[in-house]
């Protein structure tokens, strides 16, 4: 898919092809993301507590994609996706630095 991504989708797949765009392109689609990781501990006798190791669910519904004119035609374009998780919108979270924890997919899920 990356190498195909030459419509709206190269926000999602390779955002670098969006300046071999030379129109506006939009769509809607519907892709269900999840995550699956498994987490070890280097020391098999001490136990680890998971339960901030799942990230959510998440949702992709559609984008754009913008290319720019002028003297930054073919060098620079606008890219929008929307991307919706499907539990919280927000979340803060603290965890102890001792817990496994995907820090960029917000991994606590809440019950």
């Amino acid at each position: 898919m990356t190498a195909e991504a030459n419509d709206y989708t190269a926000v999602f797949y390779n955002p670098a092809l969006l300046v071999d765009r030379k129109d506006v392109n939009f769509g809607f689609n519907f892709q269900f993301y999840r995550l699956v990781s498994d987490v070890k501990s280097k020391d098999l006798a001490k136990p680890l507590d998971l339960s901030n190791s799942n990230p959510p669910d998440a949702v992709a519904l559609g984008g754009a994609a913008l290319p720019l004119g002028g003297k930054v035609k073919n060098h620079l374009a606008l890219g929008l996706g929307v991307y919706l998780p499907t539990g919280n919108l927000l979340r803060v979270n603290i965890v102890s630095k001792d817990t496994p924890y995907w820090y960029r997919y917000h991994g606590s899920r809440s019950a």
